[in-house]
């Protein structure tokens, strides 16, 4: 989410970063305590607003792109079915 407002910021928008943690689960607590706002991804929307949080969408809307990474092989039987799983949900062929 870091990206997203650092491309606000080169876009030449300007406001305050109030608080920054690396810890995902610290950003919920901090807006409702009033410390600021936060660029959260959809999957939080529905703790957000079960927490009493105000969700706004944001306009127009960004992709985040993300890699599943693994060693080639010994994968646990947990690893392999998890990639199993990605693969088969995805569409994505194995490319081993």
């Amino acid at each position: 989410m870091r990206a997203y407002v650092d491309g606000l910021i080169e876009q030449g928008i300007v406001f305050d970063i109030a608080a920054e943690t690396e810890h995902r689960v610290a950003i919920l607590p901090l807006v409702l305590a009033g410390v600021g706002l936060a660029v959260v991804t959809e999957s939080w929307r529905t703790l957000a607003e079960r927490a009493g949080a105000r969700v706004l969408n944001i306009e127009p809307k960004s992709t985040l792109n993300i890699g599943l990474i693994s060693r080639r092989a010994g994968l646990s039987p947990a690893a392999e079915a998890f990639l199993s799983t990605v693969l088969r949900a995805t569409d994505t062929p194995d490319v081993g």
